[in-house]
């Protein structure tokens, strides 16, 4: 099992996921699983912080995971 973590929306349920442009935006999402292969995964915490930060996301909440 690995830690990974993802970029969540507050107000919803979207996640920082690759669209339609091939450029990563917050996008709705039914299932975490079903849509991983689209899903923007980080490394560590402080990549995704890091993202947030220089992409001026918010609102956002950074997500740990176990895949």
């Amino acid at each position: 099992m690995e830690k990974k973590y993802i970029i969540k929306g507050v107000l919803n349920s979207s996640v920082l996921s690759i669209n339609s442009y091939g450029t990563y935006s917050l996008i709705n999402v039914s299932n975490i699983y079903h849509d991983a292969k689209k899903i923007k995964f980080f490394d560590s915490k402080e990549d995704a912080e890091s993202y947030i930060q220089q992409n001026n996301l918010s609102p956002v909440t950074i997500m740990e995971i176990f895949i």
